[in-house]
C-alpha cells in the first residue's frame, strides 16, 4: 500500500506536471524551434536547447520563489490572478 507522503508527493507532481505542460507547450515549440534554428548544426541546436530549458527552469523556480511577493507589491491576490489568467486563456 502507498503511504500518504508518496501519495500526496505524486499527486502533488502530477498537479505541477499538468500545469505547466499546457504553459509550457513543448509539442507546440518544438517546429517553432526548428524553424528558428533552420540552419544551425545539431551540436549548436543542443547548446540553445540545454540554455532555453535552463532559463525557463530559473523563471518557473523565481516564480514560485518570488511570485507572492511580486503580487502583495501590486496588491493582487492568487485568485485574482487565477481569474484573469482563466480569461486569457479562454
Amino acid at each position: 500500500m502507498i503511504s500518504d507522503a508518496i501519495r500526496h508527493f505524486l499527486s502533488a507532481l502530477l498537479l505541477v506536471v499538468g500545469g505547466l505542460l499546457p504553459i509550457v507547450n513543448p509539442l507546440g515549440s518544438a517546429p517553432m524551434f526548428l524553424t528558428m534554428t533552420r540552419g544551425a548544426d545539431l551540436a549548436t541546436r543542443q547548446a540553445l536547447a540545454l540554455k532555453i530549458a535552463v532559463n525557463t527552469f530559473i523563471l518557473i523556480m523565481g516564480s514560485l520563489i518570488f511570485g507572492a511577493d511580486v503580487l502583495k507589491v501590486f496588491g493582487l491576490s492568487v485568485p485574482v490572478v487565477q481569474v484573469a489568467g482563466g480569461a486569457v486563456l479562454c
